[in-house]
């Protein structure tokens, strides 16, 4: 960290000290959301439940274009384990019922799967009675960017956007009028990034998957 580095350099020990009041008012907060710091502060647990606090505690889910950017990595967690949380994110960020005036589903990004990994992810979200949209309209199409951002509803019953590469974030969040927010989990550091001061991006670093079902 930024704090520490600038510290570490001094020549004096005594010009090396810094009180906890002094470090936590120094630093970003709103940039930093995981780091060693803070879980020894307050605690893994803490930690987890403050975030999910402020950005995911929802009584009425506004009709947003949601992005989940999730940074995978298998000798973390097994297929099933990356699967239930996208069964969760489609299941409290979409909303299709009839009565709703604005209707919406959730993107999704899985960072560092293989074409065939996808492929056999997205089979096995068909088959649990998932209805997607990844942007390809036909076999052997390009990306679509019209596709892709065509709005889910009761009729089409889409309950989540797959994406497959960190481009077609780019292109669909450029495509989009309505309020866009993204939510990037990564693991060592962010995989993606944008310049627009009109998009919630909000990142946060996890220590493995499964903490993202008790943030969200």
């Amino acid at each position: 960290m930024r704090v520490i580095k600038e510290l570490s350099i001094k020549e004096k020990a005594t010009d090396r000290i810094i009180t906890q009041h002094i470090f936590l008012n120094s630093i970003d907060k709103k940039a930093i959301l995981f780091n060693e710091w803070f879980i020894q502060l307050k605690g893994l647990k803490a930690h987890l439940a403050a975030l999910r606090k402020e950005y995911f505690t929802q009584l009425n889910i506004s009709p947003f274009e949601r992005f989940f950017l999730v940074d995978t990595n298998f000798t973390l967690h097994t297929q099933d384990e990356l699967v239930e949380i996208i069964h969760l994110i489609a299941r409290k960020w979409a909303k299709l019922t009839q009565r709703e005036p604005n209707p919406f589903c959730p993107y999704i990004f899985l960072k560092g799967l293989s074409p065939e990994k996808l492929v056999e992810i997205k089979t096995q979200l068909l088959n649990e009675g998932l209805l997607i949209n990844d942007g390809y309209p036909f076999l052997g199409s390009e990306f679509n960017v019209s596709s892709a951002v065509k709005p889910a509803n009761n009729q089409n019953g889409i309950k989540l956007k797959i994406l497959s590469a960190v481009n077609d974030i780019s292109d669909c969040l450029n495509a989009i009028t309505k309020r866009r927010e993204v939510y990037q989990f990564y693991l060592t550091e962010p995989f993606f990034e944008t310049t627009s001061g009109q998009i919630h991006h909000i990142k946060i670093q996890i220590g493995k998957l499964s903490e993202i079902k008790q943030i969200i």
